[in-house]
């Protein structure tokens, strides 16, 4: 079993960012309801493909597809916002 941390999340694009445990972070797709920014869940380890998501605090389930495993903080927010933030806020 892992704990994730929702980081950042793409509404439109149904997309998340999460840090897990050992602070690696990942992307999934969320196919039904958007877990809240800063929930805390527990799931198996991460792996690209589909999880089920349990938070901890009320113990809904969400149904995730990671589409990035073991990527960088950057590379996570680039994936869910499009463009590399560090970049945008350096001109």
């Amino acid at each position: 079993m892992a704990q994730y941390l929702v980081l950042d999340m793409n509404a439109g694009q149904r997309l998340v960012a999460l840090r897990d445990q050992c602070s690696c972070y990942h992307v999934a797709r969320v196919t039904a309801e958007l877990p809240p920014i800063h929930g805390q869940l527990d799931g198996a380890k991460p792996a690209v493909g589909f999880n089920l998501m349990v938070a901890q605090c009320s113990s809904q389930v969400y149904r995730m597809i990671f589409e990035l495993v073991n990527c960088g903080h950057g590379v996570a927010l680039e994936r869910l916002h499009g463009a590399d933030p560090d970049a945008a806020t350096a001109r």
